[in-house]
């Protein structure tokens, strides 16, 4: 079974195209005549070309490169698996920013889980106590994701706290009258 190279893009271009040399099996010219060409990294290798058979004829500008179709196919190999690697690479971080964190559950979904939570506690808490939706969504996620993160308890929302900014966000978009403003809080329980 052959075994699957990844190429390793390293700090200078020299450093980078004599490990790719290396791991495909190339001649050390080959590296020398990519960066005659201008290719200064493994991005700039794979973006070189649209089609495979660009690469046989820039290998042939090279008058002492001996055994050009298979130095050729090496060097498509090597093209090849850079662009797979690279793929792969952008396939993850597509994959990443699909279903953001932060981004809310359904309706659906929230019901389904406050649903299950009355299953299993048989209680419910009051609004002041009761964890915001935002939260619930990040957590649901982060469970299923196996990606659980610490955060501080004192920055967490609450639905009390979601259901007021949701009406002082209504209340501020119309005409701010003496009856519509809400009260401040001057100590616990106390208005």
């Amino acid at each position: 079974m052959a075994r699957m190279v990844i190429p390793v893009a390293k700090s200078t271009p020299e450093e980078t195209f004599e490990t790719l040399c290396r791991d495909f099996n190339m001649l050390p010219v080959v590296g020398e005549v990519l960066r005659a060409a201008g290719i200064q990294s493994l991005d700039d290798f794979r973006f070189y070309s649209v089609k495979e058979e660009d690469i046989e004829p820039l290998l042939a500008t090279n008058q002492q490169l001996a055994e050009l179709p298979i130095q050729a196919t090496r060097c498509r190999h090597a093209w090849h698996a850079v662009r797979q690697h690279a793929a792969a690479r952008e396939g993850d971080r597509a994959r990443l920013d699909t279903a953001d964190l932060d981004d809310l559950l359904d309706e659906t979904e929230l019901r389904d889980l406050s649903l299950a939570f009355w299953r299993r506690y048989k209680t419910r808490y009051p609004a002041d106590r009761t964890p915001a939706d935002s939260m619930i969504s990040r957590l649901s996620r982060e469970m299923s994701r196996r990606l659980l993160m610490v955060f501080s308890v004192a920055l967490a929302r609450t639905l009390e706290h979601q259901v007021t900014t949701a009406v002082n966000d209504a209340r501020s978009d119309m005409a701010c009258t003496p009856l519509t403003t809400k009260k401040r809080r001057s100590g616990p329980k106390l208005m």
